[in-house]
């Protein structure tokens, strides 16, 4: 997963679309056919949130539902990220239509959130080969980093700010927060309690051990003043 420095050494290298994508993608967890399925319509920025019920389908180039009851979710944003999102959505065409086949169901309306280059929908493989990788060049970010990781990131970050499996299942659409827990090696979840007790102890013998050598090094005054009135 990538750090938040690293992220925004990256979005630092683009064009400011590629980097709401980015952000968007961060700070939501969504999957790359979701973010690419995503219409206005379910954009829920009065709230600061996105319900996920759609996604596209890079090789069919057709949008489906998400296969599994559980992935259909609603997913919080950050007041900056909606605060982005709305003023990008403000400047899309207002449309009843995204023009994209839905393969179930009619289309609900809106425009699609982003496209890729030249109006064509947003896919893993242009945008990993273009923007993505230029920006990671740029950054000097090393090894190899999928778009995809930022899902990955998303929940990192998520689990070493404590929040739990159960609540990274809901967000993330995972089938259950077993499946979440794969990220348990990254969770501080615990160790605080364990550290408080630890120092309870070990801050006590310390205080104990400072105060039997304050003692002694008292008494050893004293024995030392005593012998000299006697000489």
């Amino acid at each position: 997963y990538l750090t938040p420095v690293e992220v925004e050494a990256i979005t630092h290298f683009m064009d400011p679309l590629n980097a709401l994508i980015v952000w968007t993608f961060v700070s939501s967890g969504l999957r790359v056919g979701e973010l690419s399925g995503l219409h206005t319509t379910r954009l829920d920025l009065s709230r600061n949130g996105i319900n996920v019920i759609e996604q596209f389908d890079q090789k069919d180039n057709v949008i489906k539902p998400v296969p599994k009851d559980k992935e259909k979710r609603y997913v919080p944003l950050p007041a900056d990220i909606a605060a982005m999102l709305r003023t990008h959505v403000a400047t899309l065409p207002k449309v009843k239509d995204c023009g994209v086949p839905h393969l179930a169901g009619r289309c609900p309306g809106g425009s699609i959130v982003f496209r890729g280059p030249k109006g064509a929908m947003l896919k893993s493989d242009p945008f990993g080969r273009g923007p993505w990788h230029r920006a990671l060049a740029d950054a000097q970010i090393e090894g190899r980093v999928r778009m995809h990781d930022l899902r990955h990131t998303f929940a990192s970050w998520l689990i070493q700010r404590g929040v739990s499996f159960a609540d990274l299942a809901r967000v993330m659409g995972h089938s259950s927060w077993e499946v979440s827990k794969k990220y348990a090696h990254l969770s501080d979840d615990g160790y605080d309690s364990v550290r408080d007790a630890i120092a309870l102890n070990t801050t006590g013998a310390r205080g104990a051990r400072r105060g039997a050598e304050s003692g002694l090094a008292a008494l050893t005054d004293t024995n030392s003043a005593d012998r000299a009135q006697a000489v």
